[in-house]
């Protein structure tokens, strides 16, 4: 997956449309998982802002939360808590739902605390999995990640 990931980034990149030097990175869930990993991984070239909803720290402790034990038999380095850190001169937004019974929020605040300024998080009171689209939340949060963007591409406004 994560090869899937620098792909994709790397076909856009090279869109005549999309101006290389200011890309926007969102991931849901594991994909958000697997845009910690690119950057980690140092592939920061033209992201100026990263966009990470509902996203886990570690596969482990969700392997574990589903089928107890069985974390132990995953490879940890490609966790999100091991490359966080390493998104930050990036601006960050984490967004989740307090009420996701698939990644649990505090995945969202430990990644939180583990980031480097600049970071910002949004817990979505009674929000489910991937909700920071839906109908029932949509308008609300659309309209703070637009601003985030905006920020992140116009830093001097």
């Amino acid at each position: 997956m994560l090869d899937d990931t620098q792909s994709a980034i790397n076909v856009v990149r090279h869109r005549s449309d999309v101006n290389p030097q200011r890309l926007v990175l969102f991931g849901q869930s594991i994909g958000g998982a697997n845009i910690l990993d690119v950057i980690g991984q140092g592939d920061r070239e033209g992201i100026r802002a990263v966009i990470l909803d509902s996203t886990f720290a570690s596969y482990a402790t969700i392997a574990n939360q589903m089928i107890p034990g069985s974390g132990y038999l995953l490879d940890e380095s490609y966790s999100g808590e091991n490359y966080i850190a390493s998104v930050s001169p990036i601006p960050l937004l984490l967004i989740h739902g307090k009420a996701d019974h698939v990644i649990p929020w505090q995945h969202s605040e430990k990644l939180y605390s583990l980031a480097k300024e600049p970071k910002r998080l949004i817990l979505i009171p009674d929000g489910e999995h991937i909700d920071a689209f839906s109908d029932r939340h949509g308008d609300v949060y659309r309209e703070q990640m637009v601003d985030f963007i905006l920020s992140a591409l116009n830093p001097q406004n």
